[in-house]
């Protein structure tokens, strides 16, 4: 509703397609498609979205900006591709 209120149906669809398109490819990435270890970072981060989400429907964590802060880095981390595991570490 925070979204529809502040910014319009078109405003609150382009937003929440958004977040569920971020999601979706994180998922792809790090769990159905994941080979060999798992990425503790990137699931972390699946973690967090998730919490954060399910808080958002009793609270404004897309209003306040600390959680809005940690959901951006959350997101940036598990959107990112697995590392090749033949890169040696430096």
């Amino acid at each position: 509703m925070q979204f529809l209120v502040e910014w319009g149906a078109i405003g609150a669809l382009l937003f929440l397609g958004l977040l569920l398109y971020g999601f979706y490819a994180g998922f792809l990435e790090h769990v159905v498609r994941a080979r060999g270890a798992l990425d503790v970072a990137a699931l972390s981060a699946g973690t967090i979205i998730v919490v954060l989400t399910v808080h958002g429907l009793v609270d404004g964590t897309y209003y306040h900006p600390q959680p809005s802060l940690y959901l951006a880095l959350g997101f940036a981390i598990w959107t990112l591709p697995r590392r090749s595991e033949a890169v040696p570490a430096p």
